[in-house]
């Protein structure tokens, strides 16, 4: 499985918000930016190749990219481009139509022609995509429902948090995957979000997984090695192998972005 890490922060940073690609047509989260993010370093055709996009929850570093995304790809591509699939929590639906038909379409599109709206409402989904399958898991954060994703591959079993507090919901959620890319945001664990303690915490109950911290602050980035956090780099390619994601090379990464 490859993974393009478009961006992996938050709003208030200056690094670029939640988004990867996975094997090139596959967004989980779609932050502001989202489009400039992934044609900075790979150029349009990767922008316009996504049919699948999987929302963690409504917050704008990683919802808030997905308006512009689906005019381009609508607008631009009406007849050309696949359906554009897209999942997320209880009430995407109604997000995606307020957002959409009167901002962009004013109601001259059918948007049901262009778009497949999923919503996960019990967390027992399971989607299949390419080889790949995708199960469901409620996560929380703070009073807002999480949708975690975890990626059953060949390769391994990469989990992805979005952002979520540190509970029984993620622990739950750790025991079924070999990788975890998860929220650490502050040095403290909190009512919305998990911190430094407790990905020290999982590390130690679970040494035999490994972990990746995002969406951190710029005091837990800027520290993260004297913090101990193993931290994913935006605008890099990585490719999950025995159950670890790996940066990709110079040369894999060009064939990437060629094919």
């Amino acid at each position: 499985m490859e993974l393009f890490v478009a961006g992996c922060s938050t709003s208030w940073t200056e690094r670029a918000t939640s988004c990867y690609l996975v094997n090139n047509h596959i967004l989980f989260d779609c932050g502001e930016g989202t489009i400039k993010n992934i044609t900075k370093c790979c150029g349009w055709k990767l922008v316009k190749g996504v049919d699948n996009i999987f929302i963690t929850h409504f917050h704008s570093d990683h919802l808030f990219g997905i308006t512009p995304y689906i005019a381009q790809l609508v607008v631009t591509y009406p007849k050309t481009h696949k359906k554009l699939n897209i999942y997320g929590p209880k009430g995407i639906k109604k997000m995606i139509n307020f957002f959409l038909p009167n901002s962009i379409y004013r109601g001259k599109l059918n948007l049901k022609e262009y778009l497949n709206i999923v919503e996960i409402k019990t967390f027992k989904e399971k989607f299949f995509v390419d080889d790949l399958e995708i199960e469901c898991h409620k996560l929380v954060h703070g009073n807002f429902v999480d949708v975690g994703y975890i990626i059953k591959t060949k390769d391994g079993i990469l989990g992805y948090t979005g952002d979520s507090t540190y509970d029984q919901n993620l622990v739950e959620f750790v025991k079924k995957c070999d990788t975890i890319i998860c929220d650490v945001s502050a040095n403290e664990n909190s009512f919305s979000h998990m911190g430094v303690k407790g990905y020290k915490s999982l590390e130690k109950e679970f040494p035999n997984k490994t972990f990746y911290a995002v969406h951190c602050g710029d005091e837990i980035f800027d520290n993260a090695k004297t913090l101990g956090l193993n931290c994913l780099t935006e605008q890099t390619f990585y490719t999950l192998s025995n159950k670890k994601l790996k940066k990709q090379n110079k040369k894999i990464r060009d064939a990437n972005l060629k094919n």
